[in-house]
């Protein structure tokens, strides 16, 4: 199977199925995970192991490395005793380096699960048809 080549965001919205609302493990042949009780914690699970390349964003101060750019401020914060406005300082500098994946797991023809519309999307559409009428 071709190794899939997409970041988090280049997904097809409309071929994605929703999150079940009590939780669910990752689809994904291979990956045995416990179930994900959020979708939050899943799309973290899917970035971490499903992605091909990631982000990686280094401490300027200790060379300390961070997969995800929240550890770094969280970093610079509480163990640099940075204020936040030296953080933000060095965040606007930092461009991450884009590495393969040690832990990525192709996932095949799998797209990851989407929250489902706060919104009734039916009636919104027909809101909009009458609009025009």
């Amino acid at each position: 199977m071709a190794q899939a080549q997409f970041t988090a965001v280049s997904f097809n919205i409309k071929k994605r199925e929703y999150w079940l609302p009590e939780g669910m493990r990752c689809e994904v042949e291979g990956c045995e995970t416990p179930i994900f009780s959020s979708l939050s914690i899943y799309i973290k699970h899917w970035k971490a192991k499903h992605i091909p390349v990631v982000p990686i964003y280094q401490c300027s101060i200790c060379q300390s490395r961070f997969g995800r750019r929240c550890e770094l401020t969280r970093h610079l914060r509480f163990f640099h005793h940075l204020s936040v406005e030296d953080t933000n300082t060095i965040l606007c500098k930092v461009q991450p380096e884009q590495l393969p994946n040690m832990h990525y797991r192709d996932p095949g023809d799998v797209l990851p699960r989407q929250a489902k519309p706060r919104v009734n999307v039916e009636a919104r559409e027909a809101a909009r048809r009458h609009r025009e009428l």
